[in-house]
């Protein structure tokens, strides 16, 4: 299913962590802001647009004042058409086309009627074409803190390890203060809470597809206990991993 969202003169300072099911296309068209994407941090200025694929973690953290419109979309939407390999698109000369079909889908959201699945596939497919034709001048302009980009990295390869502030201070020879400190305001997120979502994410990937028990699946992504691993995942999917298994599943 699509879902189409958008706001005009905003002034809130950012979204929480999350990821889809779907695609998400997000086009700033006021504002700049800070995303951060998996383990990478990018600056996104007015006419960027912005690609997830579907699984991957990200947050906007903004300064003030923004415009934008996010469309999420079923991966099946493009048939044949490949989707992006880049995570922000900038090109001026194409940045008034691009709002137009974002306009047409979101036309097309709001009119729900028989047709508008289709339309709106289609206008979705043009778009991507559209970008696969032109040139990508982004350059990501984000002066990122280098230990924090490191630090992101390893949390994505050492997540099923019993990683604490501690260790990344004496990993990284700073105090826990200052990565606590530095982590929440280069990412806009806590250290805890983004390793946790991480974990969970994992954990969600093992609940769709593998066959390990819930204790494993708990063990394997980081989680020393398997109660607490369940209170957490009911807590952000409103559901415990075995009643998530059997809905996938069902």
């Amino acid at each position: 299913m699509f879902y189409v969202n958008s706001t005009a003169g905003a002034n809130i300072p950012g979204g929480a962590k999350h990821y889809h099911s779907a695609v998400e296309f997000y086009l700033l068209t006021e504002g700049d802001c800070n995303y951060l994407i998996d383990d990478e941090l990018y600056e996104i200025k007015a006419g960027d647009l912005v690609y997830i694929p579907q699984g991957v973690i990200h947050k906007t953290t903004y300064s003030g004042r923004h415009s934008r419109t996010v469309i999420n979309c079923p991966v099946e939407s493009f048939g044949d058409v490949p989707l992006p390999s880049f995570r922000v698109f900038r090109n001026g000369d194409v940045y008034r086309e691009m709002k137009r079909l974002f306009a047409d889908v979101e036309r097309e959201y709001k009119q729900d009627d028989s047709f508008s699945q289709t339309l709106m596939e289609g206008y979705m497919r043009a778009f991507v074409a559209l970008m696969h034709r032109h040139q990508n001048c982004y350059v990501n302009e984000r002066q990122a803190n280098k230990t924090i980009q490191e630090i992101l990295a390893f949390l994505h390869e050492q997540y099923t390890s019993d990683i604490t502030l501690q260790d990344l201070a004496q990993r990284y020879g700073v105090s826990a203060e200052h990565i606590s400190r530095t982590f929440k305001k280069e990412t806009g997120l806590n250290f805890i809470e983004y390793l946790s979502q991480l974990r969970l994410k994992k954990a969600e990937t093992m609940l769709k597809f593998g066959n390990d028990s819930i204790a494993e699946i708990a063990f394997a992504c980081g989680f020393n206990d398997s109660n607490y691993f369940s209170e957490k995942f009911k807590k952000v999917y409103k559901r415990s991993p075995g009643q998530f298994r059997k809905m996938q599943r069902s």
